[in-house]
């Protein structure tokens, strides 16, 4: 069989274009949500565990009684079911999909202070565990969740008055 000079670059001229292609294509697929569960601590502490496919990317923010965890680039999965320990200061757990990026709102009992870093945990896989971000937490007044909501206000605010000034936003944590 003879390969004609075009053949043979119409071949090697796709073969490139799909190996070009490749990483944009395994860097296109997101995380999935695997599973979703809390425990009560020593202390009194609250711990929320989500679970994913790869390591996560998120940001927590602040609502009247509910924590809600960001997380980029993470499919939701209906069909996990949530394992709600009893004692602890959340009722309810759901997901909400926003293009790629997953909402977890976990609904409280009672008022929280802002969680700290030291209060966060991305664990590694191991056994029949995936991904797992752990975020520790206790009751408490509310206190610095009114600053931290105010000033993610003020930073929107600002943007959209003025077009000069960028933001830059650096998230650690990507090991």
């Amino acid at each position: 069989m003879k390969i004609s000079r075009r053949q043979f670059l119409q071949v090697v001229g796709v073969g490139t274009l799909c190996v070009g292609l490749m990483p944009r294509i395994a860097f296109a697929s997101t995380n999935s949500l695997k599973n979703v569960r809390t425990g009560l601590q020593p202390g009194d502490k609250t711990r929320l565990v989500i679970e994913t496919s790869g390591r996560p990317s998120y940001a927590l923010s602040y609502k009247p009684n509910q924590l809600i965890v960001n997380l980029s680039n993470v499919a939701g999965n209906s069909s996990v079911k949530t394992n709600l320990a009893s004692g602890t200061l959340i009722n309810r757990i759901t997901q909400i999909q926003d293009g790629s990026t997953l909402q977890i709102v976990a609904t409280l009992t009672s008022k929280i202070d802002a969680i700290q870093k030291n209060q966060i945990l991305i664990l590694e896989p191991n056994g029949d565990n995936d991904y797992r971000l752990v975020i520790d937490f206790v009751a408490g007044t509310g206190k610095g969740i009114d600053n931290i909501q105010s000033a993610t206000t003020t930073a929107t605010q600002s943007t959209t008055t003025s077009t000069n000034k960028h933001i830059i936003v650096i998230d650690a944590g990507h090991g």
